[in-house]
């Protein structure tokens, strides 16, 4: 599998930041397979903000018509530190969950321990 970070423009005016499988292109020619898509966002006030593309999904692939793209081009420096970026925020604050509800999980134990 030869992955590679591809930044892609859609109709709508979003960017999204998906990596692709160069090894296993879609025999449909009008489908681009999107791995673990991310969609940016430039807001005057707040900045670059990123998002999950398909946050709802338990699904990390989306199937892209060609038709909804306007510019498709290989991420360069900069989307690929903005993409590893969000995923070692989430990797981050998923670890910080699992520690409260460890600290949790040793709170009720604790407070069961000590009913008499």
């Amino acid at each position: 599998m030869k992955l590679e970070l591809f930044h892609i423009k859609i109709l709508s005016g979003d960017d999204i930041l998906a990596y692709i499988d160069m090894d296993n292109k879609s025999e449909n020619k009008n489908i681009v397979k999107l791995i673990a898509p991310l969609v940016t966002h430039y807001d005057r006030d707040e900045g670059l903000y990123t998002k999950l593309l398909n946050p709802y999904s338990e699904s990390s692939t989306i199937n892209l018509n060609t038709s909804m793209i306007v510019f498709m081009g290989k991420g360069n420096e900069s989307s690929h530190q903005i993409y590893n970026n969000f995923y070692d925020k989430i990797v981050e604050e998923q670890e910080s969950d699992d520690t409260l509800m460890e600290l949790f999980d040793a709170m009720l134990e604790s407070r069961d321990s000590t009913k008499h």
